[in-house]
């Protein structure tokens, strides 16, 4: 209960960190475009084939 009590309070912070050190997680996120803290890559670059958004 103190978990979902914690999210909902997030729900309100303008400045959530990130809660987790997963590369993948932040490739598949929706935020990640915006995000100041991602661990992935926004874009490969030219000619680099990437598989995030399959």
């Amino acid at each position: 209960m103190a978990a979902l009590a914690q999210m909902r309070a997030d729900l309100l912070n303008p400045d959530v960190r990130r809660s987790h050190n997963q590369p993948f997680r932040c490739a598949r996120c929706g935020y990640r475009e915006i995000c100041d803290q991602s661990l992935a890559q926004v874009s490969a670059g030219p000619g680099v084939q990437d598989n995030w958004d399959m």
